[in-house]
């Protein structure tokens, strides 16, 4: 898996905005901001505007990632 989500980022910049986050996993900018402003994603409010990490944005889809049976708490769907 991890190999998998690394190819996935490799390529996208170190910052990103919320629309190339929408864009990347596949969801609405509303359901993106909703998460920015709640915390659920990591993010930061710069101005008028969101700032997201792209390593950090890995690292959250990555501690989320399924577990075995058994293996871990169970995390927010995006």
């Amino acid at each position: 898996m991890a190999n998998n989500l690394d190819a996935v980022f490799d390529d996208l910049p170190k910052l990103l905005d919320p629309d190339q986050v929408a864009d990347l996993l596949g969801r609405s900018k509303a359901a993106v901001y909703g998460w920015l402003r709640n915390g659920t994603i990591p993010g930061y409010k710069l101005g008028s505007g969101w700032v997201i990490v792209a390593a950090d944005l890995k690292e959250y889809i990555r501690a989320g990632a399924n577990k075995a049976a058994g293996g871990g708490e169970e995390q927010e769907e995006l």
